[in-house]
């Protein structure tokens, strides 16, 4: 349930990102701000999956000498540190711009907002790709 709830808004919430990137003004904001929130959320769900899987593995005698195991292990720690270093940053940025964006007078931050979801784009991306990789070596346990 874990997995569902958390990796599925993650893999989903791009959308919504592109969209709020589409509307401008509080609109735009306010969707990415109330996106922002349940992305938070949906973080510790991940983070609960990870800790179950080990608590899991570490119940099934010789569990962590299977390949596939040791691999998804190795694929979930560099997808957190990518999102703790690098889209976890870049999307408080962007929730910091898209404030700026309300306040009166402020400059256009249209570009500096494009930028950062590029990147945030990019980065979700990668982390998909790396979710499907576990997911295929949890389920056909390739290498055995």
């Amino acid at each position: 349930l874990c997995a569902i709830v958390g990796f599925g808004w993650v893999l989903l919430v791009g959308m919504v990102f592109r969209r709020a990137g589409e509307i401008k003004g509080a609109e735009g904001a306010e969707l990415f701000a109330s996106a922002h929130k349940v992305t938070r959320v949906a973080e510790i769900f991940i983070y609960l999956t990870g800790a179950f899987g080990i608590a899991a593995a570490l119940t099934i005698p010789g569990a962590f000498k299977q390949m596939w195991l040791s691999i998804s292990m190795a694929v979930y720690i560099v997808a957190l540190i990518i999102s703790i270093a690098v889209l976890q940053p870049t999307s408080r940025k962007l929730e910091r711009l898209y404030a700026q964006t309300q306040e009166a007078g402020s400059p256009d931050l249209a570009p500096a907002i494009d930028a950062a979801n590029k990147r945030a784009a990019a980065m979700s991306g990668v982390l998909d790709l790396l979710f499907v990789v576990m997911l295929f070596l949890m389920v056909f346990k390739v290498p055995a």
